[in-house]
């Protein structure tokens, strides 16, 4: 089964079902992180986070605070049923609403305009057991001096380092 998607704002593609379709949705969303590090509105947005968060340059508290950003101030809003939309990360600030993939592509281009030195990753799971490649949920994971740092900011007051608990799988693919 194909499923349409709307990517980039207005143009419209298929993808194919199950975790063939999680990987080309992935795909398509690292590509719209990188046009959105370019994007001097997303910079400066990023850039005034920051600076008001007090947080340095490069550090977690800046993740810290690019992650409650997005999570207060961007309201969750759900895709038509059987539709994939993804949006770029201007779209997204603009809008002040996105879903679970629309978010992840924003905060993950928040942290790549500010060139920050974490390495950023979409998380991409499937919570039932009996459905291994059936992907219902995505969000980022930033990896920082060794550590990692679960960064889901699909709903708001969602702690920066929480992720969803009952994982059957997950796959991961760069932002960058």
């Amino acid at each position: 089964m194909l499923v349409p998607t709307t990517a980039a704002l207005g143009s419209l593609e298929w993808i194919p079902d199950g975790e063939a379709g999680t990987w080309v949705t992935l795909a398509r969303m690292r590509e719209l992180v990188q046009q959105g590090a370019r994007d001097r509105i997303v910079k400066a947005t990023a850039e005034r986070i920051v600076r008001a968060a007090g947080a340095p340059a490069g550090s977690l508290a800046a993740l810290a605070a690019l992650h409650r950003f997005v999570a207060d101030e961007i309201a969750y809003e759900r895709d038509p049923a059987g539709i994939e939309q993804l949006a770029t990360a201007r779209h997204t600030l603009e809008k002040r609403r996105e879903d679970c993939d629309g978010k992840a592509t924003l905060l993950a281009a928040l942290v790549a305009a500010l060139a920050h030195p974490a390495k950023v990753s979409f998380r991409a799971i499937a919570t039932n057991p009996l459905k291994l490649s059936r992907f219902t949920h995505v969000f980022n994971v930033a990896r920082l001096a060794g550590q990692v740092f679960p960064m889901d900011a699909t709903y708001p007051g969602t702690p920066f380092g929480w992720q969803y608990g009952r994982i059957a799988r997950q796959v991961e693919l760069p932002c960058s």
